[in-house]
């Protein structure tokens, strides 16, 4: 008796290495060589997953603004974090989380006694 084999997954679901390999040449004689703005939504397929290798790989960097507000607070925190390299994201996003939680840890800052700024619990 023979057995069904599970249908594969499409080819066109995720691209192949001799194309995400053209788009990474393509993308980096397309780059600025100064901050500009991208229009990564305008980017095929293809074309972000060679600039998410780049940005991994630390070839190229990637800016982030980012507004972080906690539900209920009046206060927010905005910063633009630059990322590059495999923990690039993270490593971004370090400072701007220490930032927040100086401002808005329960208890308030270091230098007073209730919370800056209407964030965290009043003691």
């Amino acid at each position: 008796m023979k057995r069904a084999l599970p249908p594969s997954e499409p080819t066109h679901s995720r691209p192949t290495a001799p194309d995400v390999d053209a788009a990474i040449l393509d993308l980096l004689a397309r780059l600025p060589l100064t901050w500009k703005p991208l229009d990564v939504d305008g980017l095929s397929a293809v074309e972000q997953e060679a600039l998410l290798l780049l940005t991994a790989g630390g070839l190229v960097e990637r800016r982030f603004s980012v507004r972080l507000q906690l539900i209920g607070q009046t206060m927010a925190i905005e910063a633009t974090v630059t990322a590059t390299g495999e923990y690039g994201l993270v490593e971004g996003f370090e400072p701007v989380a220490k930032a927040a939680w100086q401002v808005c840890r329960p208890g308030g800052s270091r230098t007073s006694p209730r919370p800056c700024g209407g964030c965290g619990s009043a003691q």
